[in-house]
């Protein structure tokens, strides 16, 4: 029965074992993850409801709601102001409270992410009746192939399908592992197979690389124009983003919404006025250049790994969240120091350990792309990812590339191809990306620690408790301790 029972142990159990058939069925897919967040969103604002009589509302006397009825259907407002918008939105501390009042918009918030905008930047049909729809009576999202894919697939490719499972870290707000089954050359054909694709020069390595670099982005467009806001910025993050300019994470930008170009690929047919079609690339290069400044705008906010700065020793340490349980590093290898680089690579015996990187162990990195960075606190992640969802996303591409000679690190100095077989080293890569594969795929499931968390908090509620009815009899202590004790395992489960 607990199987049918969404956040119980058994049913992550099945979500593995759905996952490991999806990988055998789709391939190998790419690992994801998406945390939207509720207080720099708007959708999360509007959708907070509360009825007009309700005594919580009509007797608040909290300054920050004095004057704004942000329960309502029609609030936060959009404004027409001639040619603009007026986009209405409350304040950084009016928007947290209005989750903590309604935690029910919070998850309406995060539906909205993973039902909504996740498989439309993927390129698959869902409903909000994903994947029940499949065995009732309404029309399925699925194709005559039993796949949900669109035609003209996503910003990352053709995906066939994705799954994944919902995380809660401590109080704070849910988010989303998932694996991505794209289609490509990847997806049935073993590394050997790729190898003989580029022999062949039917696949160019320059195209995998540049595929690699657009699905995980770790690189920022204008490097100069972050560098001379990190002071700014590490006062706004140490103030969790309350500043004004923060509030463009609360809403798609008008670039995105409000075109008034005319497309090349209008319905009424092709354009052929050579005027018109002057001023739409050029309408085109504006938008690409917003695009960019927009994109580099989010990662400096939600995409940049900050740790704290010690007063004493001048030095940066981890937080505690991101601190290795190994040692006083963080756990995510920032800042990432040694893996600054211009040119991309294909990771070899010769330059692992110059980029702190590793070709021995179950998940190892032979045969991995690294990518141009030329910073070192940046997380990677799709653009496309970071723009609408404005909040922290990451994306994991895991796919390996065979060493050859079109392939290998130019700069290396092992002779990697003259003193290894190659098909030592490509069986080698092959294994590693099944095991790292089947680590992330694990991760997704893995079993909780459930309640651990909420145990801890009802633990120290109850020492406080034993000093305040110390003066009681045994009875009264006894009453006060049970009713206690209920009511956080009523919380809890």
């Amino acid at each position: 029965m607990s199987g049918t029972v969404a956040g119980t142990q058994q049913i992550r159990l099945d979500i593995g074992h759905a996952l490991f058939g999806a990988r055998v069925e789709f391939g190998d897919p790419l690992f994801l993850t998406i945390s939207p967040s509720t207080r720099h969103s708007g959708f999360a604002a509007r959708v907070s409801r509360y009825r007009y009589l309700d005594p919580a509302v009509l007797h608040n006397t909290d300054p920050r709601f004095v004057g704004g009825r942000w329960h309502e259907r029609n609030r936060p407002q959009i404004v027409p102001d001639g040619d603009d918008m007026i986009l209405e939105m409350p304040d950084y501390d009016v928007r947290r409270a209005l989750m903590a009042k309604d935690p029910w918009a919070a998850m309406q918030n995060f539906a909205h992410c993973v039902k909504f905008l996740l498989p439309r930047l993927l390129g698959c049909n869902m409903c909000p009746y994903c994947p029940h729809c499949t065995d009732s009576a309404m029309p399925s999202c699925r194709n005559s192939f039993g796949h949900s894919m669109t035609p003209t697939g996503g910003t990352m490719g053709m995906c066939v399908a994705f799954g994944g499972s919902v995380e809660y870290q401590m109080n704070d707000s849910p988010h989303l592992h998932a694996n991505a089954y794209l289609a490509t050359m990847y997806q049935y054909l073993s590394l050997v197979e790729v190898a003989q694709l580029m022999q062949d020069n039917l696949v160019q390595f320059a195209d995998v690389v540049k595929w690699r670099e657009w699905t995980c982005c770790e690189d920022y467009h204008d490097l100069a124009a972050l560098e001379a806001a990190l002071p700014s910025l590490e006062k706004c993050w140490a103030n969790h983003n309350k500043d004004d300019a923060a509030d463009s994470l609360c809403y798609l930008p008008a670039y995105l919404w409000d075109a008034k170009a005319t497309s090349l690929w209008r319905a009424s047919g092709a354009c052929t006025d050579v005027e018109e079609i002057i001023a739409i690339h050029e309408d085109a290069k504006k938008f690409k250049q917003a695009y960019l400044e927009d994109a580099d705008f989010v990662f400096s906010r939600v995409h940049h790994h900050w740790h704290a700065l010690n007063a004493k020793t001048k030095e940066r340490e981890p937080l505690r969240a991101c601190r290795s349980k190994k040692g006083t590093g963080c756990k995510h290898k920032f800042p990432m120091t040694k893996r600054l680089n211009l040119v991309p690579k294909v990771i070899c015996k010769g330059n692992c350990r110059k980029h702190d990187l590793r070709v021995s162990g179950r998940r190892n990195d032979l045969g991995t792309i690294l990518g141009r960075r030329r910073e070192v606190w940046k997380s990677g992640t799709n653009r496309a990812f970071a723009v609408v969802f404005r909040s922290n996303t990451h994306t994991a591409p895991n796919y390996r590339v065979p060493l050859l000679a079109a392939t290998h690190d130019t700069k290396c100095k092992a002779d990697c191809l003259e003193k290894y077989s190659a098909k030592k080293v490509i069986a080698a890569a092959q294994r590693a990306q099944r095991n790292t594969t089947g680590y992330y795929t694990g991760y997704i499931h893995k079993i909780q620690r459930v309640g651990k968390f909420a145990l801890r908090q009802a633990a120290r509620g109850l020492k406080s408790l034993s000093q305040s009815i110390a003066h009681r009899s045994h009875p009264q202590q006894f009453h006060h301790v049970a009713n206690r004790i209920f009511g956080a395992l009523v919380k809890l489960f």
